[in-house]
């Protein structure tokens, strides 16, 4: 009887070795492909985990998130909201930049000033890390129509005059 339990424990911990020892194989394998992925990348200085989130005020000065796909908020360039959406707060992070536009597809003309509460001069763009307001007359915050990110800092990536 002890050996027929001696043999299924050692039967039990030869199959546990051989699955843990074939994970750590294949996550080994899979953590190279990441870090030589991760060299090859141009920008390093901004996450890949980037995204932009608004956020709406109710009546009683309640924010919630006003969602959309992520794979919209994750995306670079420009993005048009489906509609015409009042902000009060903006988030962003993994971005070098943001800016935030009143008319559809990101026209240069419209873009919204924003502040945040300890700089309360209005700049255009939003940095990352921030709770950023669009200045607006209204006190639930602006209306915005579309908004445009990008990863890389224009003045970084433009080749220098010499």
């Amino acid at each position: 009887m002890e050996n027929r339990f001696l043999v299924g424990a050692l039967l039990w911990l030869a199959c546990w070795l051989a699955i843990t020892s074939a994970a750590a194989v294949q996550s080994a394998a899979t953590t190279k492909t990441v870090a030589e992925q991760a060299a090859g990348d141009q920008v390093p200085a901004y996450s890949q985990r980037r995204q932009i989130r608004f956020y709406k005020a109710n009546r009683q000065g309640q924010t919630t998130r006003i969602s959309f796909t992520a794979r919209r908020a994750r995306r670079e360039g420009c993005q048009n909201f489906l509609k015409r959406t009042r902000v009060f707060q903006a988030n962003q992070y993994g971005f070098a930049q943001c800016r935030l536009y009143s008319k559809r597809n990101c026209q240069a003309a419209s873009i919204l000033s924003v502040t945040r509460d300890k700089l309360p001069e209005p700049v255009t763009e939003l940095s990352q890390g921030y709770s950023w307001h669009p200045v607006a007359e209204h006190k639930r915050g602006a209306k915005v129509r579309s908004w445009d990110c990008w990863v890389s800092d224009p003045a970084v990536t433009e080749p220098k005059a010499e």
